[in-house]
Parts: C-alpha cells; sequence; structure tokens
C-alpha cells in the first residue's frame, strides 16, 4: 500500500545563506510511503497510515530551519518512521520554488529515498 501526500505548499527559512534564513521561501513537498497492510482488507484508520498525521510530522521538521533541504528530508523521513513503524520504504522530495539563483527560472530540490526493505 502507498500513501501519497502531494503538492504541499508550505513557506520557510531554509538555505545556506543569511537572507534565504529571514526572508522565506515557498516550497513543495512530495512525500510517499509504503507500507504492507496488516490484513486483507484496511476497514479502519487503525489499520492504515493516516496521512494527516505524517503532515503532522512533516509540518513540525518544516518549522525548524535548517541550512541543507537533505538534512531536513532525512529528519522528516527519521520522524514518520519513528511514529509509524510499518513503514518499509519512503521518498520524500522537496523543492525551493524561488531559489536566490541569479537570472535563474525554475525551482531547485532534492530527492530522498529510504528503503527499508533490503
Amino acid at each position: 500500500m502507498t500513501i501519497s501526500l502531494q503538492n504541499i505548499r508550505l513557506k520557510g527559512a531554509h538555505g545556506i545563506h543569511v537572507e534565504e534564513r529571514l526572508v522565506k521561501n515557498e516550497f513543495e513537498l512530495n512525500v510517499d510511503l509504503k507500507y504492507n497492510p496488516a490484513g486483507e482488507v484496511i476497514q479502519s484508520i487503525k489499520e492504515t497510515i493516516d496521512y494527516v498525521s505524517v503532515f503532522e510530522l512533516v509540518k513540525a521538521e518544516f518549522d525548524k530551519p535548517t541550512a541543507l533541504l537533505e538534512t531536513l528530508a532525512m529528519r522528516m523521513a527519521g520522524e514518520i518512521i519513528k511514529q509509524h513503524k510499518q513503514v518499509c520504504f519512503i521518498s520524500i522530495n522537496i523543492k525551493k520554488l524561488h531559489p536566490p539563483i541569479e537570472k535563474f527560472k525554475g525551482a531547485v530540490g532534492i530527492t530522498y529515498v529510504k528503503d527499508l526493505r533490503t
């Protein structure tokens, strides 16, 4: 089973430059989690991973200013795995939508993948 949170838009103070910490940038996040359901049919929220809980964990980590997006994604993944032990695979993509790069139009970002099946 895959749980996905897509196109999450948040403003945060992430980056290595001082001005990035002072002026918040807009980010887009995508989170995919995989797990094996215990039963044949999921009939209760207790039998799955609640995406509200995942969003709250992502938001709590996102609210902590961080120099590197790599560090941020790894912290997010660690917290999700700690709270949801059934996760066997996680992918977190973070895009900085307005990077402070002169004459650059577009986004920059990272994708962190952790596969606990291997």
